[in-house]
């Protein structure tokens, strides 16, 4: 009986001590547990830094358009394809191949034919009264009489003629002082090879392209390119 008495003492003493420390518990809570949180905010120097740092942009970056150049080099990309990359099923699209492909062959045709008559010098002017004399279209410069080709050429006010003339002239200058071997289908960047460097080829230089561009180039011409010409042969013969 003496023991059963302890034990329900002791069971009474437990759950009194335990019930204060609960108590206990509850009035040493912390008072900010019943108060609103306080929030923390960054500077905003601090954010505009962030917003600007490449480490947080997380947006893809558009492609850039095509330049004009780039699309230039597309368009001709397509218009190959579209020309060598096999037949077309469209019959609209098999004659525009077959009018290209004739122009192109045209033009090729074309250059052929002015680049053989440049080289045997046959071309005639397409002026009326501008044709060549057959004696200079033989080119033969050591037999040609320039002051008599040349007077007729003044005279009928044939400037390209003259020009012409005053080439042929040049060349036979250059040759007879031997300073160029002449021939007759050879170029001006032969004979300026030939000659060197120096007044002599520049002068020399000067008289073809006034000659290119009278005659290959048909370009207009007048007395006062011829006279210039001359000047520039003048000094020209001087000088040798």
């Amino acid at each position: 009986m003496r023991n059963t008495i302890k034990q329900i003492l002791l069971v009474s003493l437990f759950c009194l001590l335990a019930g204060g420390q609960v108590i206990a518990q509850e009035d040493t809570s912390p008072e900010a547990d019943s108060q609103a949180p306080a929030y923390r905010f960054p500077d905003q120097e601090r954010l505009e830094e962030f917003r600007n740092s490449e480490d947080f942009q997380y947006l893809e970056q558009a492609a850039p358009g095509k330049s004009l150049w780039d699309r230039f080099w597309a368009f001709v990309k397509r218009v190959l394809s579209f020309l060598f990359g096999g037949q077309s099923s469209s019959l609209l699209g098999n004659v525009i191949r077959f009018l290209i492909y004739a122009l192109a062959l045209g033009a090729v045709g074309f250059a052929v034919y002015r680049l053989i008559l440049i080289r045997t010098g046959r071309i005639t002017a397409k002026t009326s009264g501008e044709s060549l004399n057959p004696e200079v279209a033989e080119e033969d410069i050591h037999a040609l009489d320039f002051e008599k080709l040349l007077t007729e050429a003044v005279a009928g006010g044939n400037w390209r003629l003259a020009i012409r003339l005053r080439y042929l002239q040049t060349l036979k200058l250059l040759s007879d002082r031997e300073l160029i071997d002449w021939e007759p289908y050879k170029t001006n960047h032969e004979y300026g090879h030939e000659i060197g460097t120096g007044d002599l080829r520049e002068r020399f230089e000067r008289i073809s392209r006034y000659f290119d561009y009278a005659w290959y180039g048909e370009f207009q011409v007048n007395e006062k390119h011829y006279q210039r010409v001359g000047e520039i042969f003048s000094e020209m013969k001087g000088s040798i």
